[in-house]
Formats: structure tokens, C-alpha cells, sequence
């Protein structure tokens, strides 16, 4: 590595630190406007930080909160969502989308009328942590090699018992937080959600927009994303209500 590339490395390295102590310095700012109510200056520092490739759930959560109080309930909520998809143990944030869904949402177009076994073990999913999940489960598996090695190298250096019992616990751990990782995985794109932010979103029954509108997607409602076509988007209601939205009115979680 000759002297400018390790030049560019240390101006890179150095840059990064830089857009990072800003971005933490304008959270910090967009905290202190939000603590004055000064919601629409907090939302934009946090949508900048955003901007600048910081996504967090933090900001996400804040951002969120700046939203609703602002009256952009879908917006809100998406934000919400998107905190819960970075930190699924984020209960601020899914106490936040109960809210939202009591408040705004009739009880047939509520989240929980996804009814399905997918829905369920997504839900049971969401309780494990995605990053230290796949962690756990790399960790026991390499001690499970670790202790398997040991076994045959040093065969006196474990007494049997021992030997048995770590290997099997090691085995069903690593197995079943590789599983839960991968299911996580897997759900994640198996299926995708957004949110209606449109405070008037009307559904039709095909992609035009001379096509009458069937009934209305009310904000912050959770719908399906079922496919795209142009400008439109077909969604999928909780209550099983399938119709065109303009893509405008929807927002990928």
C-alpha cells in the first residue's frame, strides 16, 4: 500500500468521524427542539440524519414521535415500524403503534386482523433480538467445535459427563438460535409491508386513475404490499380488502 492510498484511508477514515460527531451533535439538537415543542425542526435534523446514512432506531422512534405530534399520523407510524424492524425489542415503539391503531384505526382495519400461523411466528420472531440472535448461535457453534476438538486431542481433559452435557447444550442452542436467525430471514422477505401515510387514500380496483375508488385506506393503516405496476402499488387491508393505491399514498416499512 503506497503512501497516498494510506492518505486517502486516513481522509476517508477522518471524514466519517466527522459526519458522524455531526450527526450526533444534531441529535442531540433535534432532542433539545423537540423538548421545546419546536416539532418541525426536530423532524427535519432527524430526517437529516437519516439522510446522511444514520439509521437508527432511536432516531427513527424520535422521529416518529415529531411526526404525531405534527399530525402526520402515517408518518408516524411507518417511523415506528421502521424503529421496531432495527430493534425489534423496541417496546416504546410497538406501545406507540398500539396507541395509533386504537386511537385512528377501526378495529377491522387493526394490524391484528393479519390473522395467519406467518403472523404468529412473526410475532414470536420479534422477540429475539435479529444481530445478537445470529451472534448467540455463531458463538455456540464455535465452542461447539472448540469442545469437540478438545475431546479429540486431549481425551482425559473432560470427564465424560461433562463432555456430553456441554456438547449437547451447545448443540440445541446454536441450532435453535440459527433457526430463529434464519426465520427472521426468511419472514423478512417473504412478504412486504407498508404503511398508508395519504390522508385520503382511495382504493380502486384497478391502476388508473379514472378507475372509480372503492373504498378509502385510512392513514397509518398497516397494509400488504402485494406487487407495483407504474405509479400504483395493490395492497392488501387487514380485513382481506385487495384495491390499487397511488404509490404515493403508501410507504415500504
Amino acid at each position: 500500500m503506497n503512501a497516498r492510498v494510506i492518505l486517502t484511508v486516513l481522509l476517508l477514515a477522518a471524514a466519517a468521524a466527522t459526519v458522524a460527531a455531526d450527526a450526533q451533535q444534531d441529535f442531540i439538537t433535534a432532542n433539545q427542539l423537540f423538548a421545546e415543542r419546536q416539532y418541525q425542526a426536530a423532524a427535519d435534523l432527524y430526517s437529516n440524519i437519516l439522510r446522511q446514512g444514520f439509521a437508527n432506531s432511536a432516531v427513527h422512534y424520535n422521529l416518529g414521535n415529531a411526526h404525531y405530534r405534527l399530525g402526520r399520523i402515517g408518518e408516524s407510524r411507518l417511523h415506528f415500524e421502521r424503529a421496531i424492524r432495527l430493534d425489534p425489542g423496541d417496546l416504546d415503539a410497538r406501545s406507540n403503534i398500539e396507541i395509533i391503531e386504537k386511537r385512528h384505526l377501526k378495529q377491522s382495519l387493526r394490524e391484528e386482523n393479519f390473522t395467519s400461523p406467518e403472523r404468529v411466528i412473526r410475532k414470536t420472531l420479534s422477540a429475539f433480538q435479529p444481530g445478537l440472535t445470529l451472534a448467540i448461535g455463531i458463538a455456540c457453534f464455535l465452542l461447539l467445535n472448540i469442545f469437540f476438538a478438545v475431546r479429540q486431542l486431549f481425551p482425559a481433559a473432560l470427564h465424560p459427563a461433562v463432555y456430553w452435557t456441554a456438547l449437547i447444550a451447545l448443540a440445541v442452542f446454536a441450532a435453535t438460535t440459527l433457526a430463529i436467525a434464519s426465520g427472521q430471514t426468511l419472514l423478512a422477505s417473504s412478504k412486504t409491508y407498508g404503511i398508508v401515510v395519504a390522508r385520503d387514500a382511495g382504493v380502486a380496483s384497478e391502476p388508473a386513475d379514472d378507475a372509480p375508488s372503492r373504498f378509502p385506506a385510512p392513514e397509518a393503516m398497516k397494509v400488504q404490499i402485494e406487487r407495483v405496476q407504474d405509479d400504483w402499488i395493490e395492497i392488501i387491508l387487514p380485513n382481506n380488502a385487495k384495491g390499487w393505491v397511488h404509490a404515493r399514498a403508501v410507504e415500504t416499512i
